[in-house]
């Protein structure tokens, strides 16, 4: 077995000796050469041996990280010889690096493990580069220079960075205290939250009322300094179409989502539902019985996680709960707006308090 690095040529060719039944060289025969892995080339195609008997060509392997086989053959008057010639290529140099988690939200005394993806220039995983951790402030946020497990020591900010190869990345860390506290939409304190969202909606605070509404999609507006692990939100709405409550928000793909439908939305048999959001993935875990919510009535819906329990009430009556395990974490909270294709850009969400409460 020969190794090598991707798209480049083998520092050594491949080299066959071609000798007669006294074991002695035989020059000037045919030696046709050829690859049967996708992106290979070898050069030259057909080469005659020399005096002594040997032929030789080159492989080049192509972008693509793996097992490259090459071939030799010759021709006599016994029928055709073959050789193999198997080659392992290696990724290339480090290229770009990609932190995971990514602005990641801790508590305090929270651990939370960094992993580095690094990538070649082609595209190619890197698993066997060594990674350098480091933290821009270790008193907010340290970090094992090996491992990549972090430790979050006092509220802040501070960057985590991974170094392989000459190549780095950096991720904002951020340690919020859970707490208790209410926005009643009073002031304009939309420089409070952060959007995330696969389509951008309008968020705006007037009047007392916080409101979504335009050609948003899964658009969540999140809390920048409040995290919550076991706790609840709380909002007071008179329309959602459709709204919703967050909890344990650790990124855009990874969070608790309780969707609110009043009666008059397109669902709005289905008032209350629960949903995880993983890897992007949205999955349904449960939905509550149909409640009495006419449009422009207010009513004071709860979103609560404890430990595994995930529970939803409207107006202090329990409407929907369920267990899962998936996202432990502690995590941000915030309000959600979707504007539903069947009835594009009429939807709407207001809010008049939301309120927040970690155990």
């Amino acid at each position: 077995m020969r190794a090598g690095f991707v798209g480049a040529d083998l520092q050594d060719s491949l080299a066959v000796r071609v000798v007669d039944a006294n074991a002695r060289g035989v020059p000037g025969h045919s030696v046709t050469w050829g690859s049967f892995s996708p992106g290979g080339v070898i050069s030259p195609r057909e080469s005659l041996t020399d005096e002594r008997g040997r032929a030789r060509s080159a492989l080049r392997v192509g972008t693509r990280a793996g097992e490259y086989i090459a071939v030799a053959q010759a021709v006599t008057v016994d029928g055709p010889l073959t050789v193999r010639f198997r080659t392992v290529a290696a990724p290339g140099a480090v290229a770009t690096i990609q932190i995971s988690p990514s602005g990641a939200f801790l508590g305090v005394n929270e651990m939370r493990q960094f992993t580095a993806l690094r990538i070649d220039t082609y595209g190619n995983s890197i698993n066997d580069r060594p990674v350098a951790w480091s933290s821009s402030n270790p008193g907010i946020v340290s970090v094992d220079a090996q491992s990549g497990m972090a430790r979050a020591i006092a509220v802040g900010a501070t960057d985590i960075t991974a170094t392989s190869e000459g190549k780095s990345a950096t991720t904002r860390v951020s340690v919020a205290v859970t707490s208790s506290g209410e926005d009643p939409f009073d002031t304009n304190t939309i420089d409070r939250y952060t959007q995330f969202a696969d389509v951008p909606a309008t968020w705006s605070i007037a009047q007392g009322m916080l409101t979504a509404q335009g050609a948003g999609e899964q658009s969540m507006l999140i809390r920048n300094d409040v995290l919550v692990r076991d706790g609840w939100v709380e909002a007071e709405m008179d329309r959602a179409d459709e709204g919703g409550l967050v909890l344990r928000f650790q990124d855009q793909s990874n969070l608790y989502l309780l969707a609110i439908r009043d009666d008059g939305s397109l669902l709005g048999h289905r008032n209350l539902e629960l949903f995880r959001r993983s890897g992007r993935q949205w999955i349904l875990l449960v939905y509550g019985r149909d409640i009495t919510w006419p449009r422009g009535t207010a009513r004071k819906i709860r979103f609560e996680a404890v430990g595994t329990r995930l529970r939803a009430y409207a107006d202090g009556t329990l409407i929907v709960e369920v267990t899962d395990s998936v996202i432990q974490g502690a995590g941000r909270v915030g309000m959600r707006y979707h504007d539903v294709p069947e009835t594009p850009g009429t939807d709407m969400a207001r809010y008049y308090t939301f309120r927040w409460n970690g155990l």
